[in-house]
């Protein structure tokens, strides 16, 4: 569901297993549209995993949130 803020729209991604949602940056829609296709309603009901990375910005490292590919879940 993309929210507006002043400056431009971001989507905002809400989880099956968790109350709040998170801000989703362009870095991570990229990914996710790499994952599932460009057409954000075509996410709905798939899976992602988060991880946290250090990346630079605004001058320093800083931990972030980003997206890769759902691990495989074990028998």
């Amino acid at each position: 569901v993309p929210q507006s803020n002043s400056e431009e729209t971001k989507f905002v991604l809400r989880f099956a297993e968790a109350r709040k949602g998170m801000v989703c940056n362009r870095t991570n829609a990229d990914s996710i549209a790499q994952l599932y296709g460009p057409d954000a309603d075509q996410w709905v009901g798939k899976q992602i995993t988060l991880y946290p990375a250090k990346v630079k910005a605004f001058g320093k490292v800083q931990e972030a949130i980003r997206v890769r590919t759902p691990e495989p879940k074990l028998k």
